[in-house]
């Protein structure tokens, strides 16, 4: 039976997600990056949400297939556009020692089957690597539109003070930039597949869900850290780091590459924000001018992944 995991089975959501994380996702620690505690509270909020508010964005639906009373398998989806039609399955684990047994793709095809009256599409990453998820995503409708490859980097920078302190011309906090953000992201993204991704200024912008973490953040001294660089009335570099446990940040970065000296920029911005960190980062096959500034900053290629959608139903 597949249904919404329940919250007194949080514990067994940590026990598969951090074996698979141990097996899938070394890079980010070897820990799903909360512990069964943290976990259980958070749950408890995000389906107080959604019991208030019905779908609500970047608060995910955490759905178990169960037997018997025993979770053997878990998949997590997070509703991430303004408009909530599109929802991102950020991972499917199962119990290491049920591999190959169907529970994977029974998930994977009872999401695509039963997110199809809320959802236009479906996304997901898949390690190019592992065949066997391409294979599970692929039966249960999936179809590649592009690659990413992941880099990585682990602190403490290299850079001295001087180099911490270097003024980046039109440096700043983000605010109320979701226009030239996304009027960077157009041109920084091939047609066909920014007609797939279908996006929104308003998509760059904070759901509810981050409001409150940003909120929770700054009483906590750690505040959101979301940037852009502006010259002469455009956004022509725009950096966001999402919090993925403790020490972990995923930097989503979009560079203009008519602008010469961004690239050497980069590492100088990092070396201020995000000096103690772990980061990681996607970068699409065709934003190479993005890939070369990570490089340039200290950053190691991992893997390669695919990016897949499933169209579940029309505009």
């Amino acid at each position: 039976m597949i249904k919404r995991l329940s919250i007194l089975d949080t514990d067994e959501f940590i026990d598969i997600l951090d074996d698979s994380f141990t097996r899938e996702l070394k890079h980010m620690g070897k820990k799903y990056g909360a512990s069964k505690k943290e976990m259980k509270i958070t749950y408890c909020v995000m389906r107080l949400l959604q019991k208030l508010f019905g779908v609500v964005r970047d608060v995910p639906d955490i759905l178990a297939y169960y037997e018997e009373g025993t979770v053997l398998g878990v998949t997590k989806l997070v509703p991430y556009n303004s408009r909530k039609d599109h929802w991102y399955s950020e991972i499917t684990a199962v119990r290491k020692n049920l591999q190959k047994r169907g529970v994977g793709t029974a998930l994977k095809k009872y999401t695509v089957t039963h997110y199809s009256t809320k959802a236009r599409r479906l996304f997901g990453n898949v390690r190019e690597d592992n065949k066997a998820m391409l294979k599970t995503n692929t039966r249960a409708g999936y179809n590649p539109y592009m690659k990413k490859l992941l880099l990585t980097k682990n602190p403490p920078t290299d850079y001295g003070e001087k180099e911490r302190e270097k003024e980046i011309e039109g440096f700043r906090t983000f605010k109320n930039d979701e226009k030239g953000v996304y009027n960077l992201y157009i041109k920084r993204t091939p047609e066909d597949i920014a007609e797939i991704e279908d996006k929104a200024p308003e998509d760059f912008g904070q759901g509810m869900l981050m409001k409150v973490m940003s909120l929770w953040d700054t009483i906590e001294s750690e505040p959101f850290k979301k940037f852009v660089v502006e010259r002469e009335g455009k956004i022509c570099a725009y950096l966001s780091f999402e919090k993925v446990s403790s020490n972990f940040e995923n930097l989503e970065i979009l560079l203009d590459p008519d602008i010469e000296d961004l690239s050497d920029s980069v590492k100088y911005i990092l070396s201020a924000v995000s000096s103690d960190t772990h980061i990681i980062s996607y970068i699409p096959e065709h934003r190479d001018f993005e890939r070369k500034a990570l490089l340039n900053a200290g950053f190691t290629p991992e893997e390669v992944y695919v990016c897949m959608v499933v169209e579940l139903r029309g505009d």
